[in-house]
């Protein structure tokens, strides 16, 4: 449960939409409305359609522009996307699948003034009034930053995780799979590491990469969250092998930080062979100048 006082629950009830290539769906699932919606021209018609809905059938008061967000979402991820996002979307003629679109802009995406704005803000807001900010909000808003690389973005994402895990914060797309749902700001760092890796690019996964492993430090992820949802992903980046003396270069970088996390999280893996070899791998080429491959 979320532990801000119950107005502060009701003036922020947020409210997801989800959004594809031809259509979207009200944000309410709670009644069990899975009303879907043919797409409009633009977002703000979108944002009407959607308030105009809650509004009639469901009795619920105009959506402001500080409780809802879009988002998208292939075979085996979400993600949150902004409006300025959308409206770039929507001016393409024809549009490109609208995720991978997403997916592509972020993977050059370059940290505008705006979002460093709005990074600290969320950041102060975690510092001055964590108990009156909705926290599934603040989680969500964390995706909307997703390629913005910089040491800023670490420390307000590390800021939010660690109120979601100080006030039990849940987030209910982990429920049906998570075996720990009390432990969630865990899973919820994993998750923006994985979006930043999906990006595919250095740059992004080795901010990922340094991300957990802040947040290992800080102790915001348990023993279980981490060998549930994680352990396998860094086992088979670290064994993913070269097909280019390009990629050997960017895959000795990305182990080199994938060792760093693994240190940082050194008691847990005392009998894990992969990282003992691994650790033996990197000595040796840093002592001999051995090749990694």
């Amino acid at each position: 449960m979320i532990r801000h006082h119950q107005k502060n629950v009701a003036r922020y009830r947020y409210n997801r939409i989800h959004i594809t290539d031809n259509a979207y769906y009200c944000p309410d699932q709670r009644d069990g409305c899975m009303k879907k919606f043919e797409l409009r021209s633009n977002v703000q018609s979108v944002v009407r359609g959607v308030a105009d809905h809650l509004s009639k059938i469901h009795n619920r008061k105009k959506m402001l522009k500080d409780n809802y967000s879009f988002f998208v979402k292939n075979e085996k991820t979400e993600t949150t996307v902004t409006d300025d996002e959308l409206k770039q979307w929507f001016m393409k003629d024809p549009r490109p699948p609208l995720f991978d679109f997403i997916q592509r802009t972020r993977a050059k995406r370059q940290a505008s003034l705006k979002d460093l704005r709005d990074m600290r803000s969320l950041s102060v807001e975690m510092t001055k009034n964590p108990c009156t900010y909705p926290m599934k909000k603040a989680a969500y808003q964390l995706e909307r930053f997703t390629g913005c690389i910089n040491p800023e973005f670490e420390s307000a994402i590390l800021n939010v995780i660690h109120q979601m895990g100080k006030q039990g914060t849940t987030i209910p797309q982990f429920n049906h799979d998570d075996p720990t749902p009390h432990l969630c700001s865990g899973r919820w760092l994993i998750k923006l590491f994985m979006d930043q890796k999906d990006l595919g690019t250095k740059h992004s996964i080795i901010f990922g990469l340094c991300l957990l492993k802040r947040g290992i430090q800080l102790r915001y992820m348990k023993k279980r969250i981490f060998d549930h949802f994680l352990y396998k992903t860094l086992k088979e980046m670290w064994q993913e092998e070269a097909t280019s003396e390009e990629h050997h270069i960017r895959l000795r970088e990305i182990r080199m930080e994938i060792l760093h996390l693994v240190n940082a999280y050194d008691d847990l893996f005392e009998d894990t062979r992969w990282v003992i070899e691994a650790r033996k791998e990197i000595y040796f080429s840093n002592l001999f100048g051995y090749s990694i491959n």
